[in-house]
């Protein structure tokens, strides 16, 4: 095959004849000839569009082909227009598959292979107008290729183990780069609750608790992640979250949220058994969950057990729970784990959207004085009066105090017929709760008639303090 470079440096080609013609003289020696119609094939390539009838003439070793000459050695042709001429100068033999710089004495002809192969080579032509070495012209994937030593291996960056290139311990063979290279990080390990800063491609990355989670109280990570030869380094980092799920509470109150309340540890939700809970763990619960004005807590909600409870077994996470009211989250408050009898006893929480204690939304009426009466609860819509079912003193004390900060008891308490549906019964306080609505109930709409009569419905004392 005849190539564009170089073909024989005794002949010239000019454009406006279309003639190429002999020449025993050089570039140099032949100036008055020099123009741009001119090319002079030891200096100057073929130009581009001569590409089609000089790519593939078959001249002898000793000829050049001449480009824009409707001749071949067989006559005319139509698609190859060339012809071959005495080069007038000794060259090496034609190698199979052409040349790239030449055949004259000292031409170096270069072989290459694309990266990541093996086999590029190199051939001198000598003066016995022969080539020092026949080029193979195979090309061979370096990787897994056999080896003495390293430098077969270093143009993919591989090392020579056992005879082979192989990448080391801490990269992967790409296949599409043919390199060894350190493996890019996988996205980090997904943790319940958290969120990971960073973008894809950072090396470093940390996690950080979503709303109503909190890191878990008592590890040791910070939630920094490093990784190391695409391996993301081990963390403790967990998170601890509560939420409200619904599991059928269709109670409409709009200045309440309400729900069972789930615990998020240990990689899991469970339940919350209602054991020692107190209204301060409802204030630390609801305050986790972005509800700044505490809260009601319910067990036997509405008389029936958890429909779509997390915990099968009755085996939960956080039971027995104290909390003084002031920690930031459920899980600072000290709890055991245990398992309930059935999941009647799942807690469900009301939390407050509005301040209940800046309202008057608890009163009495239809006494004989101002501090006697009928107990009412007056929020939104609602306007109903509360059962006498599981009343006790203490509720009574919380009553008179909500209506009235200055007001206690009296323990006269007694019961009234009333034709109107109760908003709740069971109402159960310790004394200390800060507003009746901060005490335990079944549930602020329940009005089971079987549990509160038409004739039992709470009427209460109240008296000044001092």
């Amino acid at each position: 095959m005849c190539v564009r470079r170089k073909p024989c440096r005794s002949i010239t080609f000019d454009f406006k004849t279309q003639k190429c013609e002999l020449n025993a003289k050089t570039k140099e020696n032949t100036l008055t000839r020099y123009g741009e119609s001119i090319v002079y094939s030891e200096f100057d390539w073929w130009p581009e569009d001569m590409d089609e009838h000089c790519f593939t003439r078959p001249c002898q070793d000793n000829e050049v082909c001449i480009p824009g000459i409707k001749l071949t050695k067989n006559g005319p042709a139509e698609s190859c227009q060339y012809t071959c001429m005495l080069a007038g100068r000794e060259v090496c033999p034609m190698p199979v598959g052409g040349v790239t710089a030449g055949r004259s004495v000292g031409d170096i002809n270069i072989f290459e292979c694309d990266h990541g192969f093996t086999g590029s080579d190199v051939a001198e032509c000598l003066p016995n107008l022969q080539w020092n070495k026949t080029i193979n012209r195979v090309c061979e994937v370096i990787y897994n290729h056999e080896c003495s030593d390293v430098e077969i291996c270093q143009p993919i960056d591989a090392i020579c183990d056992n005879n082979k290139c192989v990448c080391n311990a801490d990269k992967q063979y790409d296949v599409d780069r043919r390199m060894c290279l350190i493996p890019p990080c996988p996205n980090p390990p997904v943790i319940e609750g958290a969120t990971i800063t960073g973008v894809e491609g950072d090396t470093i990355r940390t996690y950080q608790c979503e709303p109503t989670f909190q890191p878990k109280h008592g590890i040791s990570s910070n939630g920094t992640i490093t990784c190391t030869s695409g391996t993301w380094s081990s963390t403790d980092f967990e998170c601890f979250g509560i939420r409200l799920t619904q599991n059928n509470v269709s109670v409409s109150i709009p200045e309440m949220t309400v729900g069972y309340l789930e615990v998020f540890t240990d990689g899991e939700w469970t339940n919350v058994c209602r054991d020692d809970w107190t209204w301060k763990a409802t204030v630390v619960a609801c305050r986790q969950l972005g509800y700044n004005f505490g809260g009601s807590y319910h067990s036997d909600w509405y008389d029936i057990d958890n429909p779509n409870p997390t915990a099968g077994d009755n085996t939960y996470k956080f039971k027995d729970i104290v909390c003084t009211g002031d920690e930031t989250s459920l899980e600072k408050c000290t709890h055991d784990r245990n398992s309930c009898n059935d999941h009647n006893k799942d807690i469900v929480l009301s939390c407050f959207n509005i301040n209940v204690a800046a309202g008057q939304y608890v009163n009495i009426s239809g006494g004989d004085n101002i501090f006697s009466g009928q107990v009412w609860v007056n929020i939104g819509t609602i306007n109903q009066p509360l059962c006498k079912q599981g009343w006790k003193s203490e509720t009574t004390e919380v009553a008179c105090k909500t209506i009235n900060p200055e007001w206690s008891a009296d323990d006269k308490d007694s019961t009234t017929i009333n034709s109107q549906e109760p908003f709740a019964s069971e109402i159960d306080c310790d004394g200390t709760e800060p507003h009746l609505f901060f005490c335990r109930n079944q549930g602020w709409g329940y009005n089971d008639k079987s549990d509160c009569p038409s004739d039992s419905f709470i009427t209460i004392t109240c008296k000044l303090d001092g």
